[in-house]
């Protein structure tokens, strides 16, 4: 299956304060998440929801494909002690490049 990453991506430090993405557009409602830290992560409809330790886990180094409405915001938080670098793009997947 071939990804096709479109523009719109977030990029941003992961550390110990909550900090939430803009509005990500996806045409097909697709995203990609990789982070190089475990991040607490929440998914919202409006901005100034902030990532909690009650909030989903990622783990680090991995490739998260969610399907989430279009225009929503992505708050992030370490877990542990160390900093490090979240990415949410949004994409669109299939058999042929686009």
């Amino acid at each position: 299956m071939i990804v096709n990453l479109l523009s719109g991506h977030y990029t941003a430090a992961v550390t110990a304060s909550s900090a939430t993405s803009g509005a990500i557009t996806s045409p097909n409602n697709i995203v990609l998440i990789t982070c190089s830290v475990a991040t607490y992560l929440s998914i919202n409809a409006s901005a100034g929801t902030d990532a909690t330790s009650s909030d989903k886990m990622l783990i680090a180094n991995t490739n998260y494909f969610i399907t989430v409405p279009s225009g929503f915001y992505f708050s992030h938080l370490r877990v542990g002690g160390s900093n490090g670098v979240i990415s949410i793009m949004p994409v669109t997947m299939g058999s042929t490049k686009t």
